[in-house]
């Protein structure tokens, strides 16, 4: 019995040894959490005697409490339904235009930035369409409507939710003169776009003009397109800012999809086919959503920086620390 009892009381020999890597790691997060944490401590100290600096941190707090990832993704999915109509109906146009010459097509969709993987495509598509162009056109143009509509109306429910804003009723006729509005902004700014871009070539430093004229376009654009938007705005000059980030963003990527992003989308459409183009615009979508998100976010803190008395009840705090968050999931872990 004392054998048997001496035996029981024994630890058991199996216990799992200490792996080494696993506190190498600890270490290693500990010493970034820290760092991080003293780096975002100097930047709110710094913050409080600059008040400029204040607004990034403002519209992260402002992007997490209104679920910006969400309404980005909304628009995104509505910016791509919005895209198919009208990549159609320009399809239909450039086939009616070229008479389904095959050379002139790719030399119209040249001038408009398409990278080459992606005109081969629709030079086929119009090659082989070429006797039903005016069908493309005409479905494109009912769809392109419809999806402008329903994407404006999209806009305007994000743009009020930001603004924390009330949707306002409209009647039909409001509604088609917000949606040609809108229709005829984004093609001022896709001319734009395709009109600059044959600046590269003709100056010394000819993608920086490029870059400047194209953002001017695109800021104006989107200001007139804001100005059909639900907000809280005192005049219109606080639009100001979101149409200036709205140009230089859409300016931006416009050169990365120029330089950048076309050996890309060839490289994912030789490895993944048609998906990976599907994915690499998809995503460029999205990029695309979280700037209109931003947009509209700039616009309200800018406001709220000029005039402390707007927006008392907003809490602009956003915490930057993680040494807390990292404590609480070791005391859990516990």
């Amino acid at each position: 019995m004392a054998r048997e009892a001496r035996h029981d009381a024994d630890p058991p020999a199996d216990r799992d040894p200490v792996d080494p890597a696993s506190g190498r790691l600890t270490r290693l997060r500990l010493r970034g959490e820290e760092t991080a944490t003293r780096y975002a401590g100097r930047y709110t100290e710094r913050s409080r005697r600059v008040p400029a600096l204040r607004v990034p941190l403002e519209m992260a707090a402002l992007y997490v409490a209104r679920q910006g990832m969400l309404l980005a993704s909304a628009v995104a999915f509505r910016t791509f339904l919005w895209l198919l109509p009208l990549t159609l109906l320009a399809a239909g146009l450039v086939a009616g235009i070229t008479g389904g010459d095959p050379r002139a097509a790719e030399d119209a969709l040249a001038v408009t930035g398409v990278t080459s993987t992606l005109r081969e495509q629709i030079t086929v598509a119009l090659s082989e369409s070429r006797r039903s162009w005016w069908v493309a056109v005409l479905v494109g143009l009912v769809l392109s409507l419809w999806t402008t509509r329903t994407l404006m109306r999209n806009l305007v429910i994000v743009n009020a939710h930001v603004w924390d804003a009330s949707v306002p009723r409209r009647t039909q006729r409001e509604v088609l003169h917000a949606t040609l509005i809108f229709a005829a902004a984004w093609v001022g700014i896709f001319l734009g776009a395709a009109l600059v871009a044959s600046l590269d070539t003709l100056v010394p430093g000819g993608i920086v003009l490029s870059f400047l004229c194209q953002a001017a376009i695109s800021g104006a654009g989107w200001l007139l397109i804001t100005l059909y938007l639900p907000d809280r705005r005192r005049s219109w000059m606080d639009l100001v800012p979101g149409g200036m980030l709205f140009g230089l963003g859409l300016a931006t990527l416009h050169v990365v999809s120029r330089v950048y992003l076309p050996a890309r989308i060839e490289k994912s459409s030789a490895l993944y086919g048609t998906l990976g183009v599907a994915g690499a615009v998809l995503v460029w979508l999205l990029v695309g959503g979280h700037l209109i998100v931003s947009c509209a976010i700039l616009n309200r803190v800018w406001l709220r920086h000029r005039d402390p008395t707007f927006d008392p009840g907003f809490d602009p705090s956003f915490d930057l620390s993680i040494g807390p968050a990292a404590d609480d999931s070791r005391d859990s872990g516990a």
